[in-house]
């Protein structure tokens, strides 16, 4: 209802812009991280090689900057319905968050768990477990980066963490 269309008028044009570019540093990092693409460039081409480990690294902004703009629009959602509504429901913040990233992000873990390629081994169940329970980047800080293509999905772990914790602190403040 009102919150939807609160949120349709709250639109930032302006921040496409930038999630594009720290969408293309993220999927540049990622390609650049596949072994594969080291025997394709031969060792004379020294400069390609440590464009690729920019790239890695530039990945890391990406993230970061995505991190950001989450924190920053969730923020102004809430404070725009606190401001307009006179307070936050927490559970209708969560069904909306639920129903915006868990089709697409389970989705996600089907398609890439069950994807053969050179990049890809299944994940042992425990790993593929954290990542269905939203900790995924707990299990990687644990037990490594998987030899996996799901392995990107942590970041959306770390958001998930964040949505749980935040609107309660919202509220509370």
């Amino acid at each position: 209802g009102r919150l939807d269309k609160q949120a349709a008028r709250f639109y930032r044009p302006e921040l496409d812009g930038l999630r594009f570019w720290a969408f293309l540093a993220v999927f540049m990092s990622h390609c650049s991280v596949f072994p594969a693409l080291w025997s394709v460039v031969p060792i004379k081409t020294l400069p390609v090689r440590v464009f690729f480990l920019a790239l890695t690294h530039l990945g890391t902004v990406g993230v970061y900057i995505f991190f950001c703009l989450s924190a920053y629009l969730i923020t102004k959602l809430l404070y725009l319905e606190e401001t307009n509504a006179g307070c936050v429901s927490v559970g209708a913040f969560y069904v909306r968050r639920i129903l915006r990233i868990w089709p697409l992000y389970f989705f996600a873990i089907i398609v890439l768990q069950n994807l053969y390629t050179p990049f890809n081994s299944p994940f042992p169940g425990s790993t593929l477990a954290c990542f269905c329970l939203f900790l995924g980047n707990w299990a990687m800080a644990f037990n490594g980066i998987p030899i996996n293509c799901m392995f990107v999905l942590w970041s959306v772990s770390v958001e998930e963490q964040f949505y749980v914790v935040w609107p309660l602190l919202f509220r509370s403040v």
